[in-house]
């Protein structure tokens, strides 16, 4: 973010909230397109991992790595043309204050719609739940059943 987006920003809650959203989802395209045929965890993982690389952690370290994993494993499993916003209102979630975010329930509502249907899964059990990973990431899941 320049410093004239870093500072309307700290004034402009509606512009904070979108420049987040905006920044992952384009972080999300530009590792698509620069590693194409990936499994949609992958991306989410990467887009995760860049996010917090920007806010000082290292990326390269195991446990960074291992916290992309299973941070993003929920939204691997959401439909792939919810995934990134979803994953983009949790980072959002997770970096601007809940009384802030209260002012847009839009949001919140868009992210429990996209991400009904996983949790749903995730009710009926783990493995209900890691079928329907199975069908949204199969390179990584024939991998992991090796």
């Amino acid at each position: 973010m320049g410093v004239g987006r870093i500072l309307r920003g700290l004034f402009d809650e509606k512009f904070l909230i979108s420049e987040i959203l905006r920044i992952q989802e384009e972080t999300y395209h530009k590792i698509k397109m620069q590693v194409p045929g990936l499994d949609e965890h992958e991306y989410l993982a990467r887009v995760w991992l860049s996010r917090k690389q920007a806010g000082g952690t290292n990326p390269y370290v195991p446990k960074s790595q291992t916290d992309a994993w299973a941070d993003t494993f929920m939204f691997a499993c959401a439909d792939p043309q919810y995934a990134i916003k979803a994953l983009a209102i949790r980072i959002l979630m997770d970096e601007v204050p809940p009384q802030v975010l209260a002012k847009y329930p839009s949001v919140m509502a868009d992210y429990e719609y996209m991400m009904a249907p996983v949790l749903a899964t995730r009710d009926e059990g783990e493995a209900a739940l890691t079928r329907l990973y199975a069908e949204r990431n199969p390179m990584l899941a024939a991998r992991m059943n090796r």
